[in-house]
């Protein structure tokens, strides 16, 4: 009864994620990557860390991306482009880069540990 329940840390659990590409695809990621010094895991590391940071060059490419699958109306990806850049201006109206939100949310959490 005294035993303090074990609580979940989120961001801590590891999770796979898995999707198939054909022979070919593999085949050249693998050469493409080792030509660039990395692993598979440490190229969808990197771009995964660029895309949920925000990184403009991979947002622009998943706008591209987005507009030649005919992903979402026109309208729709216009006014996506718009709200980000709204938030990024409305950050830096107050002075705070990206890092430093990030900063703040880490604080907040440690404070309710």
């Amino acid at each position: 009864m005294g035993d303090k329940p074990e609580y979940h840390k989120y961001g801590e659990d590891q999770k796979k994620i898995t999707f198939a590409i054909t022979d070919k695809q593999h085949a050249d990621l693998r050469i493409r990557i080792h030509y660039d010094g990395l692993s598979q895991v440490k190229f969808f590391q990197a771009f995964l860390q660029g895309y949920l940071e925000g990184n403009q060059l991979i947002l622009e490419y998943i706008d591209q991306y987005k507009e030649k699958n005919e992903i979402h109306s026109r309208e729709k990806r216009r006014r996506a482009r718009k709200l980000n850049k709204g938030g990024e201006a409305k950050l830096s109206d107050f002075g705070f880069s990206a890092q430093e939100v990030q900063d703040i949310f880490d604080t907040i959490e440690g404070d309710q540990e």
